[in-house]
């Protein structure tokens, strides 16, 4: 099924076909629901700490959740930093480039991979582990 849309698109990459045409090879293939991907929706983190042998298990959150943290903690961060005696010149800048931070187009994107492991980490030393997974 992929190879029949990667021949598809290479032919309207080369303007052998028009999109029109493209579209209706295209939805032509009689595309296999086991096969159609799914989207990742939670987020789950592991870490292993190798010396001790303590495990660290998250559940698996959803990204509206974990979004929602991130910006709860930002928006705090940036209240403590404006009220605080101990003015830091770089934790300052820091704070007001997170304001630009988007979390939102990075949970689109996120959203739109399939489950996998976008962080998996073992020191080689002591055995310790951090694992980040989209489900």
């Amino acid at each position: 099924m992929n190879n029949e849309i990667m021949d598809i698109l290479n032919k309207l990459d080369r303007g052998s076909i028009s999109s029109k045409k493209a579209l209706k090879l295209i939805n032509k293939i009689d595309f296999d629901k086991r096969t159609l991907r799914t989207k990742s929706s939670k987020l789950k983190i592991t870490i292993v700490d190798g010396d001790e042998g303590k495990k660290l298990r998250l559940p698996a959150m959803p990204f509206w959740f974990v979004k929602g943290l991130a910006n709860m903690g930002l928006g705090v961060a940036k209240f403590i930093a404006k009220r605080s005696n101990y003015k830091d010149k770089e934790s300052l800048k820091y704070l007001d480039m997170a304001k630009e931070f988007d979390l939102s187009g990075i949970f689109n994107e996120l959203k739109n991979c399939e489950p996998c492991d976008i962080v998996d980490v073992i020191d080689g030393s002591n055995g310790d582990k951090v694992k980040i997974s989209i489900l």
